[in-house]
């Protein structure tokens, strides 16, 4: 299969670093907030998680969606491949698993916490499913906040990339 020249790698770098931006940095923001952010009011309670929802919706989903789309590209059209290093590999699993971790625990976390705050307004604040959904997103969304910085920690250095031997004089 023809692979992209290096203008093309280029334009794919750019374009899977943008990705890649948008979901750490809107990931690092929401767990911040989730952590820092006191909430007291019930009104605020519910603005608060529909913008955190608008946020995972808008800028999260599309991000994690784009890197790893982009992150196809680069292993079907470029050197890298999908498994030729190890630090691929662990990228690839990492990638795979905050994915369904997203989907299937952290999202439907934030969409129940806004139905709820929207439902119960005054109440939702001793709701049991409300504090335990905290909980699930405080702690796993600081777990995979830890990830992606440990993604980008392995794009950038490489770890346990083959190293070439040199023939001995």
């Amino acid at each position: 299969m023809k692979k992209l020249n290096t203008k093309g790698v280029k334009w794919l770098k750019v374009i899977h670093l943008f990705f890649v931006g948008l979901w750490v940095g809107s990931s690092f923001s929401i767990v911040l907030l989730i952590i820092f952010l006191e909430l007291t009011v019930p009104g605020d309670v519910y603005g608060f998680y529909l913008g955190i929802k608008l946020v995972d919706d808008f800028v999260i989903i599309p991000g994690a969606v784009g890197a790893m789309l982009t992150g196809l590209v680069y292993g079907i059209w470029t050197k890298w491949g999908f498994f030729k290093h190890n630090w691929l590999k662990v990228k690839w699993i990492l990638n795979i698993a905050l994915m369904l971790t997203g989907t299937f625990l952290l999202g439907p976390a934030v969409n129940q916490n806004t139905a709820l705050a929207k439902a119960q307004r005054v109440a939702v604040l001793q709701s049991e499913q409300f504090i335990n959904n905290q909980q699930l997103l405080i702690i796993l969304g600081t777990a995979q906040l830890l990830l992606l910085l440990f993604m980008l920690f392995v794009s950038t250095f490489k770890p346990w990339k083959k190293k070439r031997r040199t023939e001995p004089a």
